[in-house]
């Protein structure tokens, strides 16, 4: 008979301390395991055999993690986090043992600390992160003149103690008046203790600097976001493609694409910084902040992160591009209502669908035009191409075809 040795039923997990659950069972003799949530049902079923200890490990992170995530909130609204902490069910066996988990998505250092940086050079339009996790039933959040103590409060947490998810709150600096000097300290204090104690969480100092920004968001390991900012160079490198035929004894043009890349070089930033990077470039959840203070999600396509020991001051690189492709009309491929257009073709091009071969068709251009034809699969094919005059060509193929002919 298999027998559950992990303690975790009825528990509280930390998802970023969450060992392997571990299952004693008869050597030889096969273990079934399910894990399922209420709103997905399964997530896993399978069929283990024991080592040779007697032991099955079953290491279950990378399904856990696919049900957590954290929601980008507006700008000063608070969000509280639903989705940060979830309610797993197991059975082993054939029914001889099941119970239920809730995994909190975040580590249990977040009962003691909001961020791995210590220090980082911001501008004036930050965007600071803030959360409480739901250790204490009062949280005060404030920034404070690193030198003279004088501060301001931004927000006031309460909440009854539960253990488990997270508020945020996206501070948009450029919208207060910040302390006059230009160190400030990020300070939250636990209020509503036992004998009124108060406790300061670690959290980080910070710089404020004149000059542009770029802004990263990304999901930490203690329950919110971190949001360093960087004034190195931001450079536009698309990726081109380019496709000819040859139409009339000439070679011509007739599809380009372009995939949009960024590079972001980070400026210098300090050694615990620069450590704090591997966790930006392999988190999950990574933003941008773009021209219109909106966070927009990114997918990280590599870097070149190194540090030297010898340096107090360090930089890096890192390409990206928009996690939803975002590009201009004349560049993506997507169909115009307005135009009628498709992806790569101006306003001077003239669409038409292919009917039956021959096909006649009355351009009206005075002139003879470049004609490039498509299957319905958007997929170049090679047609018979005739200029009757310089207002008629004609189209001829074999076989069916279905698509459409461009002419500019």
């Amino acid at each position: 008979m298999a027998n559950l040795e992990s303690d975790i039923s009825g528990k509280v997990l930390y998802f970023y301390e969450m060992p392997p659950i571990v299952i004693s069972a008869p050597i030889g003799t096969p273990v079934r395991f399910v894990l399922e949530t209420d709103d997905k049902g399964v997530l896993l079923d399978e069929i283990y055999w024991p080592d040779f200890s007697g032991k099955v490990e079953i290491d279950i992170k990378d399904i856990v993690a696919n049900e957590l995530y954290l929601e980008v909130p507006p700008l000063n609204e608070l969000v509280e986090q639903a989705s940060i902490f979830k309610v797993f069910h197991y059975d082993i066996g054939e029914g001889e043992e099941s119970g239920s988990f809730t995994v909190n998505g975040y580590s249990k250092h977040a009962a003691t600390r909001v961020s791995d940086i210590n220090e980082l050079r911001i501008p004036k339009d930050y965007v600071l992160p803030v959360t409480a996790t739901r250790f204490y039933p009062r949280l005060v959040f404030s920034l404070h003149d690193a030198v003279y103590g004088a501060g301001m409060t931004l927000c006031e947490f309460e909440e009854t103690p539960s253990g488990v998810g997270a508020g945020t709150v996206l501070c948009d600096l450029g919208t207060v008046s910040l302390p006059h000097k230009n160190t400030v300290r990020m300070e939250y204090v636990v209020g509503g203790l036992d004998k009124g104690i108060e406790q300061i969480l670690s959290a980080p100092v910070f710089e404020i600097c004149d000059g542009h920004f770029e802004q990263y968001l990304f999901a930490n390991r203690y329950g919110g976001f971190d949001n360093i900012a960087m004034d190195g160079v931001l450079e536009f490198i698309p990726e081109m493609s380019f496709e000819t035929g040859l139409y009339n004894g000439t070679n011509e043009q007739t599809q380009s694409d372009a995939e949009y890349i960024y590079s972001q070089n980070s400026g210098h930033l300090s050694r615990k910084t620069i450590e704090v990077m591997s966790e930006l470039l392999c988190s999950s959840q990574i933003y941008h902040l773009d021209k219109d203070r909106n966070f927009r999600r990114i997918v990280i396509l590599g870097s070149n992160l190194a540090s030297r020991s010898d340096a107090y001051l360090h930089s890096f690189t890192f390409k990206f591009k928009y996690a939803d492709d975002s590009r201009p009309l004349s560049l993506k491929g997507k169909t115009s209502d307005t135009y009628g257009l498709r992806g790569g073709e101006s306003l001077n091009t003239a669409i038409y669908a292919l009917t039956d071969s021959p096909m006649i068709i009355q351009h009206n251009r005075n002139n003879f035009p470049l004609v490039t034809v498509t299957d319905k699969n958007n997929q170049l094919v090679t047609v018979a191409v005739k200029h009757v005059d310089n207002n008629t060509v004609e189209l001829t193929w074999n076989g069916d075809l279905s698509g459409y002919a461009y002419i500019r």
